[in-house]
């Protein structure tokens, strides 16, 4: 039996891909957990447990996303040979503001934030509060997450 050998090439594509699977669950999960905890908030519903497992859900894709994003920018990317620039490469990186380093910090402060909100919701006892704390930190992850990308995308 021939065990197929691994290209880094193909790991690096690989993840890059999962990456971007993973970026639409993710808006999926930020779209229902900021929908919901906004009619939670405003119609007094009750923190469900559809509530707290959407907001895993959110926390758990965002978790990933930081991984893999690191994986893409660290040895993974070296390996397959995505290291070497050429002039116009390295100038075009440089215009993006060094995009890669600030989208990783960004996500990072992201999960911090997002996390701090997700342990802050479980220890509140009022519904309402848990709506509340879902609320404000997932939408400030979500609008940092968003300036990342509007970096790379629009400047």
């Amino acid at each position: 039996m021939m065990i197929a050998a691994i290209n880094p090439t193909n790991l690096h594509d690989l993840t890059k891909i999962i990456h971007v699977a993973i970026s639409v669950t993710f808006t999926l999960f930020a779209i229902l957990v900021i929908t919901r905890s906004s009619v939670g908030l405003m119609q007094h519903k009750v923190y469900t447990k559809l509530d707290r497992n959407l907001s895993y859900a959110f926390i758990i894709s965002l978790y990933l996303q930081v991984i893999l994003g690191i994986l893409l920018f660290s040895n993974l990317g070296a390996l397959s040979g995505f290291d070497y620039l050429d002039a116009e490469s390295g100038a075009r990186i440089v215009s993006k503001r060094l995009w890669p380093i600030e989208h990783i910090v960004t996500m990072i402060f992201a999960v911090l934030i997002a996390s701090l909100g997700l342990m802050l919701s479980i220890n509140a006892r009022i519904d309402k509060d848990k709506h509340r704390k879902i609320l404000i930190y997932f939408a400030i992850a979500i609008l940092l997450i968003g300036q990342s990308l509007f970096a790379i995308y629009v400047l």
